[in-house]
């Protein structure tokens, strides 16, 4: 348990850094949240093997579990 607790610490302290992205992951963030009821503690956008892009987004839910959520991507180009 106890290095869960070390990774759950750290993804913590590193989420203001992946989560100061554009505004598109700001409304994955508020999404994942609404959904699932948990805090997201790390977010990023990935582009996937087929060309798409993502938003990943580890969310903790109860009892200290992470659920990996990817959320479609807007393009604003």
């Amino acid at each position: 348990m106890g290095k869960r607790l070390c990774i759950a610490v750290f993804l913590l302290a590193a989420a203001p850094v992946l989560l100061a992205r554009g505004g598109d992951l700001d409304r994955a963030v508020r999404e994942a949240e609404e959904r699932t009821g948990g805090e997201v503690i790390a977010a990023e956008t990935v582009t996937r093997g087929d060309g798409r892009q993502v938003h990943r987004l580890r969310v903790l839910i109860g009892e200290g579990r992470v659920r990996v959520l990817e959320i479609p991507a807007r393009d604003d180009r």
